[in-house]
């Protein structure tokens, strides 16, 4: 499983573009159900903080993936191009007289009754990594489909500049509409994307505790597994049995680059993950991941039941194991016998 091209019949752009619409509805999801949790105020306070400082962090890292190269406006046009991947397909970024304008007219967030505080998330994420480029500038979101606009624009400009200017950006030197994002880039997005979904649930259970957190979260991971359960199976053209869902499973590792054995024995399929993007993440952001991966199995057979179990091992972090049993959404525990 270490080549993502090979014979699974998705390219390394669609498997790109899959883990990044997967992870973005994460996002959403976690963003939503903090903000009724909490409040969409009380949400934005709590991860304000630590998503500014990832937005640095995160800047310094990809500039040096992407190896960007240019004066400070050229640097936040180049950033921001590669960031609008994200909420949605690409749009304009534009470099102005008085500023660098990012303009795209969808966003995964939208239809959520909480995208006002994503909106705000977004800004703050933005604001981080064009200040991480150049302290004397700033970002601001100066329209947003959420208050009625047919796109979202957002403005960096040199500080201090009224607010209520900013729109003004003057007139467009250079249009980036044949700004090439190399796949490197594209999986650094990806990464950065569950950095924002791992956050976001530790904000979550920093409000609720791990345990609530989980159980709110819970089950909009099963449902989304499911969904994703049934247009993978699509796009892969696989049937809704054993050989299918091995192949289904095989290719969603590869999307979300995890490497792993998997062995399709008498009864049930066994994965044993070798390396992990989250393995490094706290018990509950495993427990949500394995949610999802429950809903996938329930998509193929309401009846089979997914269950993990870490391994103590030099090559092995765990063990997926997909058997028969009581159903994957209520989380039974089998047994891990061989």
């Amino acid at each position: 499983m270490t080549d993502r091209t090979s014979d699974r019949g998705l390219s390394e752009g669609e498997m790109n573009r899959i883990a990044a619409q997967i992870i973005g509805e994460w996002y959403t999801m976690a963003t939503e159900h903090l903000a009724a949790t909490t409040g969409p105020e009380k949400a934005v306070e709590i991860m304000g903080p630590c998503f500014f400082t990832k937005g640095l962090e995160i800047w310094e890292k990809g500039s040096k993936i992407a190896q960007l190269e240019g004066d400070s406006a050229w640097l936040i046009a180049q950033d921001l191009k590669i960031a609008n991947m994200v909420p949605g397909p690409p749009g304009v970024v534009e470099i102005a007289e008085r500023g660098v304008i990012t303009t795209y007219a969808e966003c995964f967030a939208l239809g959520s009754k909480y995208v006002p505080a994503y909106c705000q998330i977004h800004e703050i994420a933005l604001r981080a990594q064009v200040k991480g480029i150049d302290p004397g500038w700033d970002f601001h979101f100066t329209r947003t489909m959420p208050q009625g606009f047919d796109c979202c624009i957002g403005v960096a400009r040199k500080t201090p500049v009224p607010l209520d200017r900013w729109e003004d950006s003057g007139t467009v030197v250079a249009v980036m509409l044949d700004f090439e994002v190399v796949d490197a880039v594209k999986k650094f997005m990806i990464w950065a994307v569950r950095v924002w979904w791992v956050l976001i649930v530790a904000s979550l259970v920093y409000a609720v505790g791990e345990e609530k957190a989980i159980e709110i979260l819970r089950p909009s991971m099963v449902e989304n597994g499911k969904v994703w359960g049934l247009k993978l199976a699509e796009m892969l053209g696989v049937e809704r049995n054993e050989t299918g869902l091995a192949k289904l499973l095989e290719t969603f590792s590869d999307i979300m680059e995890v490497r792993g054995e998997i062995t399709i024995c008498p009864e049930r399929i066994d994965e044993f993950v070798i390396s992990c993007p989250f393995s490094g993440s706290s018990e509950g952001v495993c427990r949500l991941f394995h949610s999802f991966i429950e809903g996938l199995c329930y998509s193929m057979d309401p009846s089979l039941t997914f269950c993990n179990k870490r391994l103590e091992s030099s090559e092995h972090i765990c063990r997926w194991r997909i058997k028969e049993g009581v159903g994957a959404v209520e989380n039974v525990q089998l047994p891990m016998q061989d």
